[in-house]
């Protein structure tokens, strides 16, 4: 994936509020940008899946929000 894509990525401690149905506030915000060799969106998905399988594990949660 190399120099195709750009990620950010947010802290909240406090929350930002999004209208989420539950009223839950997001605390990380994750800003991926592609450049145009990547139209086609596979590469997209999986690095959103690499991204989310990241985010699952409470412990880089934790280190994100400390």
């Amino acid at each position: 994936m190399g120099e195709d894509f750009a990620i950010a990525i947010g802290r909240s401690l406090t929350g930002i509020d999004y209208d989420a149905a539950r009223k839950a506030l997001a605390h990380i915000i994750v800003l991926v940008l592609s450049n145009e060799s990547q139209s086609d969106g596979a590469a997209q998905i999986t690095l959103l899946s690499e991204i989310v399988s990241c985010l699952k594990s409470d412990i880089v949660r934790e280190q994100i929000l400390s």
